[in-house]
């Protein structure tokens, strides 16, 4: 709900970027969990990572498309 109007705050190239430490941290913290709230939050990052690069990446990635090729 979020990421749209943090890419469009941010820029689309940073905002991945944030996605993408979402998406390192969380399956860090998962591999070194120690119980099952651990395991929940570093799902919940994990998630969070995933929901934002899913909505940011096809913009970007239309974005970067020529102009000829765009539908």
């Amino acid at each position: 709900m979020v990421a749209g109007s943090l890419a469009d705050r941010l820029g689309r190239r940073l905002t991945l970027m944030i996605s993408d430490m979402f998406l390192l941290v969380g399956p860090l913290f998962l591999s070194i969990s120690f119980g099952p709230m651990s395991l929940c939050f570093g799902r919940l990052v994990t998630g969070v990572g995933l929901g934002i690069s899913m909505t940011v990446a096809p913009v970007f990635l239309a974005e970067c498309a020529p102009l000829a090729i765009r539908a």
